[in-house]
């Protein structure tokens, strides 16, 4: 009988290992954030302007940070685009043209939560001007270059270096919550309470 007992347990416990590796593997990466404000470029001389990223979860939104480096010029659009690998080169995955309002200082939100990213895989998110306004800057990371997975790149290159020696401004933020699946939570529920009661069985017993 207890011999039944101790394999029972044994089978609970490795099923509640399981059901928590499970669990764990729904974790999120969390945000990428290069926020430490530096000096602004002006997109539409430098377009397309793009920062590359590595992908830490399949569901994310880019931000960059942008502001009217030319107050004076007409108001116009900016286009976006995530491009697959690192670099303006790459194949086009999205393609989204935003409209912030006149005055806008800040992160400026390009949805890519329709595509579903590849984990590890390098993407680049590309910015440019529809029409020829001055209006819009990107602001570029005060501290250089210290995002590993990714690089700020401008053109024409005869006035930067391309891929440049430092970050944009810009943030990669997950759009959706760790939450894990139904069947996991039921596996470790059982799972849980079968330890539980098998422990109280034990315990009967041996009293």
């Amino acid at each position: 009988m207890k011999m039944k007992q101790r394999r029972m347990s044994q089978l609970i416990q490795r099923l509640a290992c399981i059901a928590a590796l499970a669990i764990g593997g729904a974790a999120f990466a969390g945000p990428i954030v290069q926020d430490t404000g530096g000096s602004n470029i002006q997109i539409q001389f430098f377009e397309p302007i793009g920062q590359s990223f590595i992908a830490e979860d399949s569901a994310v939104k880019f931000a960059l940070y942008v502001d009217p480096v030319n107050p004076t010029a007409p108001l116009s659009d900016l286009h976006f685009q995530l491009l697959s690998g690192d670099g303006l080169g790459g194949g086009v995955l999205l393609d989204q043209t935003l409209s912030p309002a006149l005055g806008f200082i800040g992160y400026l939100e390009f949805d890519l939560s329709t595509v579903a990213l590849t984990l590890g895989n390098a993407y680049t998110v590309a910015v440019d001007v529809p029409g020829t306004s001055p209006y819009w800057g990107a602001n570029l990371n005060a501290g250089g270059n210290p995002y590993a997975g990714g690089q700020a790149y401008y053109t024409p290159v005869r006035f930067l270096p391309s891929p440049a020696i430092s970050d944009f401004r810009f943030q990669v933020l997950p759009t959706v919550t760790a939450i894990p699946e139904p069947g996991t939570l039921a596996i470790a529920s059982l799972a849980l309470a079968g330890l539980v009661a098998t422990r109280r069985r034990q315990s009967a017993s041996s009293s």
